[in-house]
């Protein structure tokens, strides 16, 4: 769990389980069924080692393809909401406190705990609305390909190991490990206007998304969704990372 938080290469690979689910899917037929199998070993597999959402945020992505495609009734709807609040809240609790942990109560109060646990993502929010500098002007949201230029070009010597152009890395050196928020992140780089212009384009993109193949609204929405309580920093380059390989099979299958 560390690693995956530490080790691009590992962090690549789980981009590439949740894309490769989505994309087969999307699919249909032979292909979905393999990719709801390969991906259910592999959740079993991340859950049990702590990580939740390199298994839970593909599998909202892959939830509402299947939607798209076939209508599920509300009394499934309910209780597949409550079984992922149940393994949010049991997962959180057990990589705190070990196996030992669980008890009767734990399981009846897990849906509520993972319930609360989503509104932690206000306190990005209150914490950057009491920093008191200059805005950062979009200096996060470019910062991956920047450094990237700078790594390939020798500028300033390349990116530093620490570089609190990334908003997760400054959060965590000034705060913690809080988490982001898209609402805290857009406000340290435009201020409230910010926000409302961030936001109006994410639900644009969202909306422009409903006409568009199963295949791109998955692979668009599984960066949004792994990195909501983090940085928006490698969502451009995931998303970029998933057309690729939508246009790829679409040039295979021509």
């Amino acid at each position: 769990m560390e690693m995956n938080g530490s080790d691009t290469a590992l962090a690549f690979g789980t981009l590439c389980f949740g894309t490769g689910a989505v994309l087969a899917v999307s699919a249909g037929g032979h292909a979905r069924i393999a990719g709801w199998v390969g991906f259910g070993l592999y959740a079993v597999i991340a859950l049990l080692l702590g990580t939740r959402g390199e298994a839970l945020f593909p599998l909202v992505a892959m939830a509402v393809v299947e939607a798209r495609r076939h209508r599920i009734r509300p009394l499934w709807t309910f209780v597949g909401a409550v079984a992922v609040l149940l393994l949010a809240g049991v997962v959180r609790q057990t990589r705190i406190g070990g196996l030992t942990s669980l008890s009767p109560s734990l399981w009846l109060s897990a849906p509520l705990d993972a319930i609360a646990e989503m509104g932690f993502s206000l306190r990005p929010v209150v914490v950057v609305l009491g920093w008191d500098e200059p805005l950062r002007v979009g200096a996060t949201f470019v910062a991956v390909p920047v450094r990237f230029l700078e790594s390939f070009l020798g500028w300033h010597g390349g990116p530093p190991a620490y570089d609190d152009r990334l908003f997760n890395v400054e959060i965590a050196n000034r705060v913690g490990q809080i988490g982001g928020s898209p609402v805290a992140e857009a406000f340290h780089n435009f201020g409230t206007l910010g926000v409302v212009l961030f936001m109006a384009a994410l639900g644009a993109l969202l909306a422009r998304l409903e006409w568009r193949s199963d295949a791109v609204l998955g692979v668009v929405l599984l960066p949004l969704l792994i990195q909501v309580r983090n940085s928006f920093a490698p969502v451009p380059v995931q998303i970029g990372f998933g057309l690729l390989l939508v246009a790829l099979t679409r040039v295979r299958v021509r």
